[in-house]
C-alpha cells in the first residue's frame, strides 16, 4: 500500500529501491521487463515488484467497455455533475463534509489532507467519456454514509455492477501484464530457477456488508486475499486452512534455508504443509479479528460477531446469540492477542535491524 516507501523503512537492504507511488501494472512490469534484460543473471536476486493496478479509480480495460457508448461531455459539463451529484443527495451538511473529506481527499492514502484527492481530481478533469462515467457512480455509490437511502437509489445496482466489472477489469489488466512479465523470465531462462509469490495486502468491498472500497472493515471481502507461490520444480499443493501475511517472510527464509529470527510470529507455509498446525489467525485496522478452525470472531465499532465461515463464508448469519461457547472460546484467544501486543509494543527507535554482508 501507501506505506511501501523509503519514509516508512522499506528501502532497507536493497541495493537499488525506486520510490516510485501509484504504478499502474503495465508501467511497473515494462520497469520489471527491462531490470531482467538489463541486470538479471545468474546471480542470485531479490525482486520485489509493487502496484496499483487493482486499486480506486479502477481504469478499465478497453475489450471489456468497448460496447458501452458514452456520449462526449466536456470538463465544465462533468465539474457541473460532480457539483450536482452532492445537491441531488440530499445529504446533511455533515454527511456532506464526510463524504468529500474521507473519500475525496488523499487523507486516507497518504496521511495528508489535500484539497482533492488527486486520483478524482484526475477523472474530474479527464475528458475520456469512461472516466466520467466512472466518477458519476462513484458519487452514486459513496452515500454508504447514508446506505438504506443509497440502495433506495434506482440506479443503485447499475452503478454497483458498473464500478465491480471496473475492479474486475483491472485484475484482468494486472493479469495480461504479469503474464508479459512471466514470458520474459521464461525467455531468460530464470522461470525455473526462480520462486514466484504473488500476494495482495487487501481485498475490496463492495457493499456486502454497507462498506465501500477498503480498509474500513475486517470482514472476508476486504481481508480474504489471494496468497500463490510457485516454486522452480513444479511442486502442486494447497493449503486449505488460514494463513496470514506473516507467515511469508518465514516461507521464504525456509525455502532459502535460512531460520526464522525469534521475533518473527509467522509460520513457514511449507511446515503447514508437512501436517504442521497454523493455530489462529488474527486482523485489525478498525476493529480486531480471530479466525482459528473455520470459526471468526470480529471485535468492531462496540460490537461482536461470530460466523462459521465453513458453511457461511459470506458471513451473513451472526451466531455469536446462538453458540456463546465458540464465542467465549474465541474472545479468549483474541483477548490474550490484544494483552501480548500491548506487553511486546516496540517504538521504531527500539527497533532495529542488522545486515550481514
Amino acid at each position: 500500500g501507501a506505506f511501501v516507501t523509503k519514509e516508512y523503512g522499506f528501502a532497507r537492504g536493497f541495493e537499488s529501491f525506486d520510490d516510485v507511488h501509484g504504478l499502474r501494472a503495465e508501467e511497473m512490469f515494462s520497469n520489471a521487463i527491462n531490470w531482467v534484460d538489463s541486470d538479471a543473471s545468474d546471480e542470485k536476486f531479490f525482486l520485489f515488484l509493487h502496484t496499483f493496478q487493482p486499486h480506486d479509480p479502477y481504469k478499465k480495460r478497453q475489450e471489456v467497455f468497448e460496447k458501452e457508448p458514452y456520449e462526449p461531455i466536456s470538463d465544465s459539463e462533468a465539474l457541473e455533475l460532480f457539483e450536482k451529484k452532492f445537491s441531488d443527495q440530499n445529504l446533511t451538511a455533515q454527511q456532506k463534509l464526510d463524504l468529500f473529506n474521507y473519500s475525496f481527499t488523499s487523507e486516507r492514502i497518504f496521511g495528508k489532507v489535500e484539497p482533492l484527492n488527486p486520483f478524482f481530481a484526475k477523472l474530474i478533469q479527464d475528458t475520456n467519456n469512461y472516466s466520467k462515467k466512472l466518477l458519476d457512480n462513484y458519487l452514486k455509490m459513496t452515500t454508504f454514509y447514508n446506505s438504506d437511502a443509497a440502495k433506495e437509489l434506482s440506479d443503485f445496482n447499475d452503478s454497483l455492477s458498473f464500478i465491480v466489472d471496473s475492479y474486475d477489469s483491472t485484475l484482468f489488466d494486472a493479469d495480461i501484464q504479469f503474464a508479459k512479465f512471466i514470458k520474459k523470465l521464461e525467455e531468460k531462462n530464470l522461470l525455473d530457477k526462480t520462486v514466484i509469490i504473488l500476494l495482495s495486502d487487501h481485498g475490496e468491498a463492495f457493499m456486502e456488508h454497507d462498506s465501500f472500497f477498503h480498509a474500513r472493515t475486517i470482514y472476508n471481502e476486504e481481508i480474504h486475499i489471494p496468497l500463490i507461490i510457485k516454486y522452480p520444480n513444479n511442486y502442486h499443493a494447497r493449503v486449505k486452512e488460514s494463513v496470514s501475511l506473516v507467515d511469508v517472510s518465514p516461507t521464504v527464509l525456509q525455502s532459502l534455508k535460512i531460520d526464522s529470527p525469534d521475533s518473527f510470529h509467522g509460520m513457514s507455509l511449507l511446515n503447514v504443509l508437512h501436517g504442521s498446525k497454523r493455530g489462529p489467525i488474527f486482523s485489525e485496522k478498525v476493529g480486531t479479528t480471530v479466525i482459528q478452525d473455520n470459526w471468526k470472531l470480529i471485535s468492531q465499532d462496540g460490537l461482536t460477531e461470530v460466523y462459521d465461515l465453513s458453511k457461511d463464508p459470506d458471513e451473513q448469519e451472526n451466531l455469536a446469540s446462538t453458540n456463546p461457547e465458540k464465542l467465549e472460546e474465541l474472545q479468549g484467544i483474541l483477548n490474550a492477542f490484544v494483552v501480548f501486543g500491548k506487553e511486546n509494543s516496540i517504538t521504531p527507535s527500539e527497533s532495529s535491524v542488522v545486515w550481514d554482508s
